[in-house]
């Protein structure tokens, strides 16, 4: 029946013709995600791509509340047959009146006039998308490298790739073509507002490779740079942007940074284990940490013949492993057995909990394991690290990046948070996102951020060695400063097993990082990124200034967060509040593109030195913070130790600079974590530090 349909259309048109005044100038300044006849998938992949471009969004399925925003993105692709003319009439007034709409793969004639064409042609035979070359435009200025102005689509011909819509324009302007000539983006103006038209389906296009199930459009494996997925991410941003004056979007590394470099290592064999410790007195030397996943492997298997593992039953092994962690650097689990198909889900099922050393023995017959199970692989592993070390293993990495369908949902009942399995390069996307259930497009969001292998040692066609390595190492910070221009972080991969690897790390730390990029180990940036996630906000001009007002559900904060406003040079101040509308302490630091950058100003270092007192040798711990916030905040400084994170709670006070200095001193083989967390007149936690090991 039409009846209920046309009823609501009936009242969205009473709506807007008693609010048109109100449409014009007072839309909320987020998207409204439209989500009528989408399904999961399609969703997810909205969410997802706004949610790395950092932008404030609503979802909702009645078109009257997605016109309140001032730029809707439509989740499913716009069909006539959903559509009648009522409807169209709104949409068009709600653009005329200055709303941005973005839609996705239009294909029915009712729709020409508005989005500008005059055909539609349907294919799945298209291979690339080329943006126009249009300097100046605003809309696509941020396309600035060769491999961001041609996208792969999916393999060559004549293999058929995603569904896509091409256009013939009449008074639209295309953005980008298909290699047919027809307009694959396209862009009309319509009265005040604008129009988006996107030939291609996020969720075909974008989902599918983040599930690693698309039609093999990435141009590299592994060691390149692949922006496909990450282009529509900045698209998304730009549009926002532009539809929103002022606009505010949360940036995507800690602030005052470009980007992130996260420094992992592989330690799946003998040789690693020998010459792990180097990599790691490194890193500590030069004040960074990185996240050495370790191979438990306690039983020598056959291995198709090599005579594999067994090196954790070493019980040398264990102390070299522990002073990594003296020397303050993270662990994560690389399984148990490093099997090279893991990712059949026939060979390796879901299994259940109650693994353990003495009752889980998988080992290879030929080419196949026989007796390992995902739970398996994840559980024993790390209990066995979190029991032997005495440190929470979050990360996970599988062996030979086999990823298995029912990983996501093992990682998460086991308590791990973050999986670092996948290749950026074939899910086309640097940028952080949560893993589904069963890894299916409509299957349930996990809690568990996947963060993906950007490049590593790991060479097939020219192997890095004691000659090239330092054409690796400048292929390495090429890529990550290609990424660093995108916002994007990037993961290296090292197997820590040769000394021309170490030479080449040396001189990534000691010179060669790109300029505002930051190395964190894999924890860190994986907890910012969930605060990052957590932080909800809206924003208003009031005057001549920006208030930006946190939901209640953002804290505690990162204390290094960062939100970018947009053209903020043009503002007389920006103010940081919470829902209630009280002050929150917070710094706004210009920035050289005319943007501002707001976060709180407070930094913070902790170091260790070393006493002696006759023979006996004690560690002595100073902690140090600047940017003291003002009362009525007070700070606390936390000490966690164990897998189990014990604390100890200090209230030092700042002098009369704002300046906070504690010193205390150590005992001897316990790995602490310090942090501080903010806290209000209430007591409420409003900021809260990541935490850095000693």
């Amino acid at each position: 029946s039409m009846g209920v349909p046309v009823r609501r259309f009936a009242a969205v048109a009473a709506f807007l013709a008693l609010s048109l005044f109100s449409l014009v100038e007072g839309k909320d300044r987020r998207v409204s995600i439209f989500t009528r006849g989408a399904n999961p998938g399609e969703i997810f992949i909205a969410k997802t791509l706004l949610d790395s471009a950092g932008v404030p969004y609503v979802t909702t399925d009645l078109p009257e509340e997605a016109m309140n925003g001032s730029m809707v993105f439509m989740a499913s692709r716009w069909r006539g047959t959903e559509t009648t003319s009522l409807e169209l009439d709104l949409w068009s007034q709600y653009v005329a009146s200055g709303g941005l709409l973005v839609v996705q793969r239009p294909e029915s004639n009712i729709f020409f006039p508005l989005i500008g064409v005059s055909s539609s042609s349907g294919s799945n035979l298209r291979y690339t998308l080329n943006w126009v070359d249009r300097p100046g435009d605003g809309d696509i200025a941020f396309l600035d490298d060769p491999l961001e102005k041609t996208l792969s689509l999916g393999d060559v011909a004549p293999k058929e790739t995603i569904g896509t819509v091409g256009y013939t324009v009449t008074d639209a302007e295309p953005l980008a073509l298909f290699e047919d000539g027809s307009a694959a983006v396209l862009r009309k103006r319509w009265g005040d507002g604008w129009v988006y038209t996107l030939g291609v389906s996020m969720r075909e296009y974008l989902l599918l490779a983040l599930l690693n199930k698309d039609y093999e459009a990435q141009r590299t494996s592994s060691n390149g740079f692949e922006p496909a997925g990450d282009v529509f991410v900045l698209f998304l941003r730009t549009l926002y942007a532009k539809a929103t004056p002022y606009a505010v979007w949360k940036g995507s590394s800690p602030f005052g940074t470009r980007g992130v470099l996260m420094l992992t290592f592989d330690v799946d064999a003998q040789t690693a284990f020998d010459q792990m410790e180097g990599f790691a007195e490194l890193l500590k030397n030069n004040g960074m940490r990185g996240t050495f996943n370790v191979t438990t492997s306690y039983e020598r298997d056959t291995k198709e013949g090599l005579g594999y593992g067994g090196f954790y039953a070493v019980a040398d092994n264990i102390v070299k492993l522990r002073k990594l962690t003296q020397l303050n650097q993270r662990i994560g689990s690389h399984s148990v057995g490093h099997f090279l198909d893991f990712d059949a889900e026939t060979t390796f099922p879901m299994g259940t909990t109650g693994n353990t050393r003495e009752n889980y023995h998988p080992h290879a017959e030929g080419t196949t394991t026989v007796g390992g199970t995902v739970i398996g692989e994840l559980e024993v592993s790390k209990n066995l690290l979190e029991k032997d070390l005495m440190v929470p293993v979050k990360t996970f990495r599988s062996g030979h990046l086999s990823f298995n369908d029912y990983q996501a949902q093992a990682m998460e009942l086991l308590g791990y948070k973050f999986d670092t399995s996948h290749s950026a390069n074939e899910l086309l996307t640097n940028f952080p996102f949560f893993l589904q259930e069963n890894n299916k497009s409509d299957g349930r969001v996990t809690t568990v951020l996947e963060i993906p292998m950007t490049m590593s040692d790991v060479f097939k066609d020219d192997p890095i060695d004691d000659v090239n390595y330092t054409e690796k190492e400048r292929l390495w910070m090429d890529i990550t400063e290609r990424n660093a221009r995108n916002g994007a972080s990037t993961v290296l991969l090292i197997h820590p097993n040769r000394d021309y690897k170490l030479e080449a790390l040396k001189m990534i730390v000691e010179g060669g990082l790109p300029e505002g990029v930051k190395v964190l180990d894999m924890e860190s940036f994986g907890e910012w990124w969930l605060r990052r996630q957590a932080l909800s906000f809206d924003t208003e001009l009031q005057g001549g200034s920006l208030v930006i007002k946190l939901a209640e559900s953002s804290f505690p904060l990162a204390a290094d967060f960062s939100l970018k406003v947009k053209d903020g040079v043009g503002l007389s101040g920006v103010s940081l509040q919470r829902a209630d509308g009280s002050l929150l302490p917070s710094v706004v630091t210009p920035r050289d593109n005319g943007e501002w950058e707001v976060s709180t100003g407070l930094l913070w270092n902790v170091a260790r030195y070393v006493e002696r007192s006759w023979s006996i040798r004690r560690d002595l711990c100073r902690l140090e913070v600047t940017g003291y916030p003002a009362s009525p905040f007070t700070v606390e400084v936390v000490r966690k130790s164990g897998a189990t994170d014990e604390e100890t709670i200090f209230k030092p006070t700042a002098d009369s600079g704002g300046k906070l200095t504690l010193q205390h001193y150590l005992t001897k083989g316990i790995v602490y974590r310090y942090g501080l967390r903010i806290k209000d007149a209430a007591g409420t936690v409003v900021y809260e530090t990541e935490y850095r090991e000693i």
